[in-house]
């Protein structure tokens, strides 16, 4: 029972960073399209985080690195390139017709804690909902009931599943009601 309960809090807390780091990227993503990089008042942290360099006190940015980070063609390249995969399938048809894709699934991370995100297409094949779902090994798929709060705190951008997991501390969705 211990084991299974620590797996679950494990899967858990590896959902929460991910969601928090979908938060911030999307953020960024609003950002970079918002902000010329002329009279950005971001910090040279802020810039580093962006950029996936990791920041070490007294660090400047360059030009180039301020315009890498206001690049929003790259903005979109880094959130094509984190998923695993992305799949769709499609409902009944008749054999040798095309199928409209109903549903989507992206694989955010494998193995244990696993993390997910389902949901169904709408005309066009774009999302309609979303749903973020974790699992450890050997356990049911969970889906997640969380709602960001409103100042979400980044839990380490860009970083993987599982490293992020593993860093611990105080997160922005640490104090939302679970699924169970």
């Amino acid at each position: 029972m211990a084991e299974t309960e620590e797996k679950e809090n494990r899967a858990r807390q590896n959902a929460k960073c991910a969601l928090e780091n979908i938060i911030a990227v999307i953020k960024h993503l609003e950002h970079r399209r918002e902000c010329d990089g002329e009279y950005c008042n971001l910090s040279d942290q802020e810039i580093f985080k962006g950029i996936n360099v990791l920041y070490r006190e007294g660090m400047k940015a360059t030009e180039e690195e301020k315009q890498e980070y206001h690049d929003e063609e790259n903005a979109l390249q880094m959130i094509q390139d984190d998923p695993l995969s992305i799949e769709v399938r499609s409902g009944w048809h008749t054999p040798g017709e095309a199928g409209e894709s109903m549903e989507y699934y992206i694989l955010l991370g494998t193995g244990g804690p696993a993390l997910r995100i389902i949901g169904d297409l709408g005309e066009h094949n774009t999302p309609e909902s979303a749903h973020l779902e974790y699992q450890d090994w050997f356990t049911s798929w969970e889906r997640t009931t969380w709602r960001p709060k409103k100042n979400v705190r980044q839990c380490s951008p860009m970083r993987s599943n599982s490293t992020m997991a593993s860093e611990g501390g105080r997160h922005a969705t640490d104090e939302l009601p679970s699924n169970r």
